[in-house]
């Protein structure tokens, strides 16, 4: 990847964690659906982009045909479900048993490691083919801008305040 495409790479991935954030939390708590489905709505305007529909003709560069980029998208929605996905055999404990985790325990960290793995990659994936869906990325968001908007990384909501 040259810097250009790393550059278009990375300004996604923050856009697309927004997307995949907004899945994960959407049917939780109010609280977090609510933060979390602003922030991602917050992100798709200023992308003009909403990663939750097919691409549109009026979205997509003279660098992609439309056709391609609609090709594309039902791996972007499976490869969003599959990182939505993701857990470990002991993630839906939130404290496990003494016996479990004599068990399990020893197991759950090299769960952990492939669940962090496959989140990375589901991630660059997703990345890569919202440039080949919607060309180079030039839009930029920075973390003082989403601070002003309400949604900076101190602002979100913890979801183990609502377990």
């Amino acid at each position: 990847m040259n810097g250009a495409e790393l550059n278009s790479h990375l300004r996604y991935q923050l856009f697309i964690q927004a997307y995949l954030d907004f899945l994960m939390y959407r049917r939780k708590h109010a609280e977090l659906a609510n933060f979390y489905t602003q922030r991602y709505h917050a992100f798709s305007e200023i992308f003009a982009i909403d990663l939750g529909a097919r691409p549109a003709e009026s979205r997509v560069t003279g660098e992609v045909h439309l056709d391609d980029a609609r090709a594309i998208y039902p791996g972007f929605e499976s490869t969003a479900a599959f990182y939505v996905s993701i857990s470990t055999p002991l993630s839906g404990y939130l404290e496990t048993p003494v016996q479990l985790s004599k068990v399990a325990g020893p197991y759950e960290a090299r769960f952990r490691a492939l669940a962090s793995q496959q989140e990375q990659l589901c991630l660059e994936l997703m990345c890569r083919m919202a440039q080949a869906m919607y060309g180079p990325c030039r839009t930029s968001v920075e973390e003082s801008t989403l601070e002003a908007l309400g949604f900076g990384k101190s602002q979100a909501p913890d979801p183990f305040d609502y377990w």
